[in-house]
């Protein structure tokens, strides 16, 4: 997300929303904030606590770590709902081809769950979520990187999350951690 675009919020009365900043002047513990409710709260105005993100556009990124060799996932159709064996190409052939509309290969590509700490040191030092969000309670810490338009399948994290949208646009449909079984045909 540019800092021109305001998140969405589509139902205030069931997800708070707090800018970062108010969190940390606060003093709350995002993680209990959240984790005792189970319930997601959007959080906005990242850039004013951290700056250097602001810069992360697919340019910066490009120009940084575009050498770099991902595992990218493909499909036929803009919809990712099963595992497919990724393909391996540089973040700079990556970006390339999914700046197109209509890409000419074919195919749709999606980088997901690509570590920071392994895939990309070099951008780790501006990440600093470890004073809100502590390894032991944060975790893994992924890097995501997909077109618009493509769509993964609903499904149930059995991690809890702590998403940063830096760039573009997401659509999330939420359900309460109880109701996961309802997610899925029986």
């Amino acid at each position: 997300m540019t800092t021109k675009e305001a998140p969405l919020n589509l139902y205030p009365d069931q997800v708070p929303t707090i800018r970062l900043k108010e969190l940390i002047d606060g003093n709350v513990d995002i993680y209990t904030f959240c984790s005792n409710g189970k319930k997601p709260l959007l959080i906005t105005d990242a850039y004013e606590v951290f700056p250097e993100m602001a810069k992360w556009s697919p340019e910066f990124l490009r120009e940084k770590v575009g050498n770099k060799v991902i595992n990218v996932n493909t499909s036929k159709t803009d919809v990712f709902q099963e595992y497919h064996l990724p393909i391996q190409m540089t973040l700079e052939e990556y970006f390339n081809e999914i700046k197109l509309d209509m890409p000419t290969s074919g195919r749709r590509l999606y980088m997901g769950a690509q570590g920071v700490n392994q895939s990309f040191p070099e951008l780790k030092h501006d990440i600093h979520f470890d004073s809100l969000l502590p390894d032991e309670k944060l975790g893994l810490k992924y890097l995501w990187f997909g077109p618009s338009g493509n769509t993964t399948g609903l499904h149930y994290d059995t991690a809890d999350n702590f998403f940063v949208q830096l760039y573009g646009q997401k659509r999330w449909i939420m359900s309460e951690p109880d109701s996961f079984l309802n997610l899925y045909p029986k």
